[in-house]
């Protein structure tokens, strides 16, 4: 008989094969699931997420370790809503890296989003990412893409509608592409042509480059999802363990799994509650990066604040003081909250004494408190206020500030 920590292993790899479903799809190059499952746990803040905060996921698909990473994607659950979101980080995303070189001692500064992940891993990649989105990451999931051909042809392969004929041959790469447009059901070397193809020999295309490929990367995981869910892959999970559970690296303790093994595998609809989007914006002039512009950046935080914190129908406002003597650490918490498009934020001054923890004020609703004190790791140190004021929130940024 088998133990039960032998069967939560089961239920922990089915429902984060489902998840990282999301990762597999976006891969372009090579496929492995790398590592052992669970082995970064300094990573997970579960124990200072709030129960009904929704819990934010990174998918990172990589050829290599270290390397660029690239397909970016953050998965966001909100628990209070049952809603699920993903959102495809293009990796030609111009983004502030934080840090430094260490041979020169420059900063990181400007670059494509994907070399974070080069410089630094996972817990830069992490960084760069929430400074970009200006939200708090729990977890996260690392995928190396070389176990696609197995996964795929495991689970019977991905039926999908192929948009474009594809044929594309570069020797030297050896990468050999040629699909029909047309329904089909691809099987892992298909699955791979499928993703990695950008245009043909002969120039033509959809003229969208790695933006196209995020289209087909959001094509796939619908069609990845509804093929693993079958009952006959279901039944398959010895097989499927066989496969991942040495290739797969997170930092989501199987206790979570189990619960998310409740919430995806059994009776969710997909079709009305996953929303996959691409972080708006624009190529650059030379074509090297994929830009940003304040219109673009207003737009995705829309749609994030409708998925966080939905109901909001007037901006919040907000006074930050400083007690501490570190003027940097109340203008990054100013920073982070001016990127969302619903926060007016404003500098108040310096507070009258020190304090070892940052403090959250409320003149508002407790959720709408609890949630923006989510935004800058201060939601265990919520107050009611009790004296007039004019804004909705105080926040006294103390020395335990993190940003």
């Amino acid at each position: 008989m088998k133990s039960k920590g032998s069967k939560l292993k089961k239920f922990f790899l089915l429902v984060f094969i489902v998840l990282i479903a999301i990762a597999i799809y976006g891969g372009f190059q090579f496929w492995t699931f790398i590592d052992n499952v669970y082995d970064d746990p300094n990573l997970s803040l579960e124990e200072s997420r709030l129960d009904n905060e929704p819990i934010n996921l990174l998918f990172l698909g990589v050829d290599s370790i270290p390397g660029r990473s690239d397909t970016i994607i953050l998965a966001s659950y909100n628990p209070s809503t049952g809603k699920l979101l993903g959102i495809s980080i293009p990796r030609d995303t111009l983004v502030d890296i934080p840090g430094y070189f260490r041979n020169t001692g420059d900063p990181y500064g400007e670059q494509k989003i994907n070399h974070a992940h080069a410089y630094g891993g996972i817990p830069l990649t992490v960084k760069t990412v929430e400074d970009f989105l200006g939200i708090n990451i729990h977890y996260h999931a690392r995928v190396d893409y070389s176990v696609l051909h197995e996964f795929v042809d495991l689970i019977g392969g991905i039926s999908l509608n192929v948009p474009y004929n594809m044929n594309y041959t570069d020797e030297a790469g050896g990468l050999y592409i040629n699909l029909k447009k047309g329904e089909q059901v691809l099987d892992g070397d298909k699955s791979e042509q499928f993703l990695r193809w950008r245009k043909n020999n002969d120039g033509s295309g959809d003229g969208l480059g790695d933006i196209g490929r995020v289209e087909r990367q959001q094509m796939f995981i619908k069609a990845t999802i509804s093929q693993l869910m079958k009952p006959t892959n279901l039944l398959k999970i010895n097989k499927i363990e066989e496969l991942v559970s040495n290739k797969v690296n997170t930092n989501v303790p199987p206790s979570l799994m189990v619960g998310w093994f409740k919430d995806f595998a059994i009776g969710f609809d997909f079709d009305q509650n996953f929303k996959m989007i691409t972080v708006p914006g624009d190529y650059s002039d030379n074509g090297i990066y994929w830009d940003v512009s304040d219109e673009d950046y207003d737009e995705l935080n829309k749609t994030l604040q409708n998925h966080l914190m939905p109901g909001i129908e007037s901006n919040i406002s907000i006074k930050v003081y400083n007690s501490t003597t570190n003027e940097d650490l109340a203008q990054r918490t100013i920073e982070k909250l001016s990127k969302y498009s619903f926060i007016d934020v404003t500098f108040a001054g310096i507070y009258e004494k020190e304090l070892p923890l940052t403090e959250v004020i409320s003149y508002t609703d407790s959720n709408i408190a609890k949630y923006v004190a989510s935004i800058i790791n201060a939601q265990n140190n919520v107050y009611v206020g009790n004296n007039g004021e004019d804004v909705d929130l105080v926040i006294i940024v103390g020395n335990d500030s993190d940003l």
